[in-house]
């Protein structure tokens, strides 16, 4: 009995993966601000790194995935028990809007709905005056992007490579985290590449 059901898999890849022709790969690197008074206090400025995933089947939206990781940084002279955070991994699903078409106006708006998973050193100390035995806050959030982009030498819709920078909003757990947790947000200065698969 799983045998159909297997060919039926087979069969709709084709409408579940529409355009493979125009799936994109990408790999950027990106410098981020932290904002926010505690996410700030905290951290400094950090590079992050992204592998993206993108079909561009249509003329004036693009959709797809990325990853990315930060190498979040502690400020300096921090004491010992001051929590800070690190090793940011963000999952999203990403949506682009071309007021323009791409091969005139490379312009766009994008935005992204994001699960996130951040931690925290020392690990020990908690984010509240609450009991002792309350539990260890969770890393992980749900949160969302906003941002502006640009493409560079994207000379026609089947171009086999382009280059991407943007200027994003990222708020890593601003829809959704531990009771115990600050928002954690930050600006940042992406620069990468993309090929055509």
């Amino acid at each position: 009995m799983k045998k159909p059901y297997a060919l039926w898999i087979i069969l709709m890849l084709p409408v579940a993966l529409p355009g493979w022709s125009q799936w994109t790969f990408g790999l950027s690197g990106s410098y981020t601000l932290p904002s926010g008074q505690r996410f700030s206090a905290v951290n400094r400025e950090y590079a992050s790194a992204t592998l993206s995933l993108l079909n561009r089947q249509f003329c004036h939206w693009w959709y797809g995935v990325r990853f990315d990781y930060g190498f979040l940084q502690r400020k300096p002279n921090l004491d010992s028990l001051t929590v800070s955070y690190q090793n940011a991994a963000i999952l999203s699903g990403e949506l682009r809007w071309f007021p323009w078409l791409p091969t005139d106006i490379p312009f766009y708006v994008a935005g992204n709905l994001s699960f996130s998973d951040v931690g925290h050193t020392p690990r020990s100390v908690r984010f509240s005056q609450q009991s002792a035995t309350e539990d260890e806050p969770s890393p992980s959030g749900i949160g969302f992007g906003i941002g502006i982009g640009y493409l560079l030498f994207y000379s026609s819709h089947c171009c086999d490579w382009f280059l991407d920078v943007s200027i994003r909003y990222h708020s890593y757990n601003g829809i959704w985290r531990s009771d115990t947790r600050p928002h954690l947000s930050g600006f940042g200065l992406h620069f990468g590449g993309f090929v055509k698969l």
